[in-house]
């Protein structure tokens, strides 16, 4: 399986982000990289950050909107 992952996007932090909470991740700069095949994707997006430190993560009440 070949994953979406730009070539001048090879460094930063990529994660597994659930449905429901792309939008909160997006709003802190992760870009979602689409679709994922297979059981990952059933449940979640990958998505990519180019921070160089930790990324940034929503709060826990950011999550539930």
């Amino acid at each position: 399986m070949t994953l979406p992952i730009p070539q001048d996007k090879v460094l930063g932090h990529y994660r597994y982000v659930n449905h429901a909470r792309v939008s909160a991740y997006e709003a802190l700069g992760w870009r979602d990289l689409g679709p994922v095949a297979g059981s990952h994707g059933y449940w979640s997006r990958l998505m990519f950050h180019e921070a160089q430190d930790e990324p940034p993560e929503p709060r826990p009440e950011e999550l539930r909107r």
